[in-house]
């Protein structure tokens, strides 16, 4: 088989769905030395996987663009493949080949209102892009969900037969496996300074339900003086989390660091007393996986995708419940058997989770429509 994978959410800087396109290219190569592949990318950069049946080709507009809309069908078509995979949830207008896609997650479409976006982005998303995702879901021959709750909501509001979509759960980081401690990062030992902690991740998105996280911590942290939260990830509304912070007493125990590296995330989640993770809704949340498999307590929602992540290696939470989430908090502080219960629980729900699995479930849909 000739299969073209579109990679352009791949960047120079790390997104959650760059890291997964790049995960399922790497690990299709590691399994499959005999079909031939495409990659498609937004820039000449380094390539993602140096293989002899591996080729990449510059495709230099963004796959979430107008000029991709009208103008990618015939830049796939030059390829001549007999499988063209979408590793994001959109696909252009035109004829294609046999296409299967990926969807990540319906957050545009069930729940726009925990977008924290400009009223321009917001008309675009409801007059452009809500239709583009119908098209794209309705058109592929094949749906790769990434959980079991997205494709639900996918069967739910789009008339698609329940056999073209199919759910193929991504998988965990092999690196994270390695027992070198965060301590050795200087950015994570500079930032703890040598305290307890909690550890959460999350944008500036209200889904992230960080506010809630913040006012929780806020609640507990005078029964618990030597313990901090440090909140990571890209965000736009540093001020104003950082501002409830101050209101709320705890501005000087709770540092927020920006964007951080890989090799910094997997710090915190080995130094963590525990992962506070609980999004009012994901398409999967790998984050939670990924500190199981760091050896750090989970503590997530009990609702969407996250409680089929954790699959009962976590402790949940109604996200909504800011004294529901202060309880569980003081729970994973004052127990250590829990946390060391759910540490061994959390290893060994992310051994199962390979990304060798999802390429090779991948392998198999495209093998599935060319027979």
């Amino acid at each position: 088989m000739k299969i073209c994978l579109d990679a352009r959410q791949v960047r120079r800087y790390p997104t959650g769905l760059g890291s997964y396109a790049k995960h399922v290219v790497q690990h299709l190569a590691a399994v499959d030395d005999e079909n031939e592949y495409v990659v498609l990318r937004h820039n000449a950069q380094s390539p993602i996987v140096e293989q002899d049946n591996f080729v990449e080709r510059s495709l230099p507009y963004s796959i979430f663009s107008v000029h991709n809309l009208v103008a990618g069908a015939a830049a796939i078509r030059s390829i001549g493949a007999d499988v063209y995979h979408s590793l994001f949830h959109f696909l252009p207008l035109g004829s294609l080949p046999r296409t299967v896609v990926s969807l990540h997650d319906l957050i545009a479409v069930e729940h726009s209102k925990l977008s924290l976006e400009a009223p321009a982005k917001r008309w675009w998303k409801s007059t452009c892009v809500r239709p583009w995702l119908r098209h794209s879901l309705v058109k592929a021959s094949r749906v790769l969900a990434l959980s079991e709750s997205t494709r639900s909501a996918a069967l739910a509001h789009y008339p698609l037969r329940p056999e073209r979509v199919i759910t193929v759960l991504p998988g965990v980081n092999t690196h994270l496996w390695n027992e070198t401690q965060g301590s050795e990062v200087p950015e994570v030992a500079r930032m703890t300074a040598g305290r307890r902690f909690i550890f959460s991740l999350g944008n500036s998105h209200p889904y992230k339900n960080i506010p809630r996280v913040v006012r929780a911590f806020a609640s507990i942290a005078p029964t618990f003086a030597d313990v901090d939260l440090i909140v990571t990830g890209r965000d736009n509304s540093l001020t104003t989390l950082q501002r409830l912070a101050n209101q709320t007493g705890v501005g000087e125990r709770v540092k927020f660091t920006g964007a951080a590296s890989d090799a910094q995330v997997k710090g915190y989640f080995q130094q963590a007393l525990f992962f506070a993770f609980p999004s009012l809704v994901e398409g999967f949340g790998l984050p939670v996986l990924e500190a199981m498999a760091c050896g750090c307590p989970v503590l997530t929602s009990d609702c969407s995708a996250l409680k089929e992540a954790a699959e009962g290696a976590a402790l949940l939470t109604d996200p909504t419940d800011t004294a529901a989430i202060a309880a569980a908090m003081t729970k994973l502080i004052q127990r250590q058997e829990l946390r060391l219960d759910l540490i061994q629980k959390g290893r060994e729900r992310a051994r199962g989770m390979t990304w060798a699995r999802t390429a090779e479930q991948s392998i198999a849909t495209y093998r599935e429509l060319v027979s």
